[in-house]
């Protein structure tokens, strides 16, 4: 067994040198509208167990009218089915931009110039560990899979999940410093160590043996 750290994060630097040479701007419709375009919040929302629930889709949305943040919400097709079927439309304020679901190109062009991201992704919590983006993002679950982004300082869990404690989660986050600059899941390297561990270990590959009827 070979640790070699996360491709995700290969595919992050990869990406983010593509963006870095096209010198092309976001669309106007997924600009943030205030004037200083990096004093916004990225949110995502997408997880069944969440967006199904209705009193924690409106929890969510409340914290989020109530937090005077400007925020940018793609917003996922299974959420929207259910803020319009749960009757919570009104509870997406002038601050919630929300626009359609995002390409990866443009997804990390926000997520880099963002101020912090609130969300339920996994990936994201990778993804905020990469250097060149280095965010702190507040996880609306009780749980998660990637313990190594909060040790590293990236990631908060926000464990209670009523529209109070959000708010409160959401003033911390707020003030806390950029995490140290060390990415858990690698800094976009692992592919090559993969194909030299395979070049260096190819006297164990050996061929299987064929019975002859």
């Amino acid at each position: 067994i070979h640790v070699v750290v996360n491709t995700v994060m290969d595919a992050v630097k990869l990406c983010l040198d593509l963006n870095n040479n096209n010198k092309d701007k976001l669309d106007y419709n997924i600009r943030p509208k205030k004037r200083n375009n990096t004093d916004f919040v990225l949110v995502t929302l997408h997880r069944q167990e969440n967006v199904d629930n209705r009193d924690f889709l409106k929890q969510v949305l409340t914290a989020l009218a109530e937090s005077g943040l400007s925020c940018i919400f793609p917003l996922h097709p299974r959420t929207l089915k259910r803020i319009n079927e749960f009757g919570l439309e009104d509870l997406i304020t002038r601050e919630i931009q929300v626009i359609e679901p995002l390409g990866y190109f443009d997804f990390l062009r926000l997520l880099k110039i963002c101020r912090f991201v609130i969300t339920d992704s996994g990936g994201i919590q990778e993804e905020i560990t990469f250097p060149q983006i280095n965010k702190h993002a507040l996880v609306l679950r009780r749980s998660t899979e990637r313990p190594e982004s909060i040790k590293s300082g990236h990631t908060v869990l926000c464990q209670d999940q009523d529209h109070y404690s959000i708010l409160q989660e959401i003033k911390k986050i707020k003030a806390m410093q950029p995490a140290d600059n060390v990415c858990p899941y690698g800094y976009g390297n692992s592919a090559q160590e993969i194909v030299k561990i395979l070049v260096n270990n190819t006297h164990y590959i050996t061929k299987p043996k064929i019975a002859m009827a």
